[in-house]
């Protein structure tokens, strides 16, 4: 069965036939996440659209202009910049602004691995409209994808071009391309999560407690924390000691420090309860994590089989 493509001087678009969508999500790399419809379209007055339901996720990556977008009863502007994920199961519609239309990148992509990874990037009934820190690196993902797919849908070329957008979602989950994530600069967009997740990597070492966190984000101790789950899949505490504990396997990797120096470095009560936590989470003590760390001297070549052996002394 053919594709279908279509073009004009506005933009394109492309639509993977059902029967090969059908056949491809028997892939086990495909079963996750595939690509069915992408597009483009540049200045779209008359873009609108209203589904009743829908069994599909869709992407609309604004470039300019403006537009808006409803999910589940709620609606929200949409600007240069915004990623709009609307996920099954609500009706929704959206529309370009009649006086500045928008110009967006679009996918519609099914699987069964889309609502966790949408989780994880903080995309819900609640934010379906997220800003990006830099959307040009989000459009390279979606042009690359309709670009692949433009040249034939062979399940190596629909294994990519998935991949790319399932990239891009990670990328977003993991704070490259969403402002206010950790590693990026808080700004007035950053909502009050990612504010506080910024916050607990620059203050690792610290004494911190949930009021403190919950005080930043201006919320009360029960509304930030069911938010936080919400976001993160941990609570604001759990999430703040598995910091500590990736910075503890940093210094235990990097640097000459006791048990005890690191213990109190991180802000533990004492070394005993330090290992108890460290044991837990990574499920080895603190000296068994060091001693996994050999010295370069300790490996030499063994000419007779192009492997390596560790020296005995």
């Amino acid at each position: 069965m053919e594709a279908t493509r279509f073009q004009d001087k506005h933009g394109h678009s492309f639509y993977i036939p059902r029967d090969v969508i059908q056949q491809e999500q028997s892939n086990p790399f495909l079963k996750n996440l595939v690509v069915t419809k992408l597009g483009f379209y540049e200045r779209a007055a008359q873009h609108g659209i209203f589904r009743p339901a829908c069994s599909e996720h869709i992407l609309i990556l604004c470039m300019a202009g403006r537009g808006e977008a409803q999910w589940a009863g709620q609606t929200l502007p949409v600007t240069s910049g915004d990623l709009v994920v609307l996920a099954p199961g609500a009706p929704h519609r959206y529309q370009a602004d009649p006086q500045d239309p928008w110009t967006i990148h679009w996918a519609h992509l099914v699987g069964e691995g889309l609502a966790e990874l949408l989780h994880l990037a903080g995309i819900g009934p609640r934010r379906f409209v997220v800003p990006l820190k830099d959307p040009g690196e989000g459009v390279q993902f979606m042009e690359s994808a309709l670009q692949t797919l433009r040249a034939g849908y062979s399940t190596p070329q629909l294994l990519y071009a998935s991949a790319l957008l399932q990239s891009f979602l990670s990328s977003i989950s993991g704070g490259i391309l969403r402002p206010g994530f950790p590693g990026t600069t808080p700004s007035s967009a950053s909502g009050p999560v990612e504010v506080v997740l910024t916050h607990m990597l620059e203050q690792v070492d610290a004494s911190l407690t949930l009021d403190d966190f919950a005080g930043e984000a201006a919320m009360s101790r029960y509304h930030f924390s069911r938010v936080f789950r919400e976001q993160t899949g941990y609570s604001p505490m759990a999430y703040f000691t598995r910091l500590k504990i990736t910075r503890a396997c940093d210094l235990l990797d990097t640097s000459s420090l006791t048990i005890r120096d690191i213990s109190e470095q991180l802000s533990f009560d004492n070394p005993r309860y330090f290992s108890q936590v460290f044991r837990r989470i990574t499920g080895m003590s603190p000296r068994q994590y060091r001693s996994l760390k050999l010295p370069l001297d300790s490996w030499a070549p063994d000419v007779r089989d192009n492997s390596c052996r560790r020296l005995t002394y």
